[in-house]
């Protein structure tokens, strides 16, 4: 699983995924963590637009966008708004695990103790009623 997937680091043909690239970033993951964490950072980052913020606030469809997205280009991958706050929480997780074992991360640590609660925020429970739950 590529666990930096963003459009930066996508080349892209006709519309078609053609390279990835930012390698380093290739680790044997769970597809669900991956999307989970990927979801979040891009939706978080999109929080800083205040129109965005604001229609997020009034209707709350960003992870149903993603999700509908994903479901374009992989439609045999099929995830609840859940299922991807559980993979955001377990990546974020597991850099917590490692920042915890090597001094040099731990300006880090903070952040990362956040993002466990802007993953509560982003993928709240008013996304479960999505067409995506099964």
């Amino acid at each position: 699983m590529h666990l930096d997937y963003h459009p930066l680091n996508l080349l892209m043909t006709d519309n078609r995924v053609s390279c990835i690239v930012d390698l380093e970033h290739f680790k044997p993951y769970s597809v669900v963590s991956g999307m989970g964490f990927a979801a979040f950072k891009l939706i978080r980052q999109a929080m800083v637009d205040e129109e965005f913020r604001e229609r997020e606030l009034r209707e709350r469809r960003a992870v149903a966008t993603w999700l509908r997205g994903w479901g374009k280009s992989f439609p045999e991958d099929r995830y609840t708004p859940n299922e991807l706050r559980v993979g955001a929480k377990a990546r974020i997780l597991k850099l917590i695990h490692l920042i915890s074992g090597d001094e040099r991360l731990s300006y880090d640590l903070n952040k990362q103790i956040t993002s466990l609660y802007e993953v509560e925020v982003i993928f709240n429970t008013d996304y479960a009623d999505d067409e995506n739950d099964h």
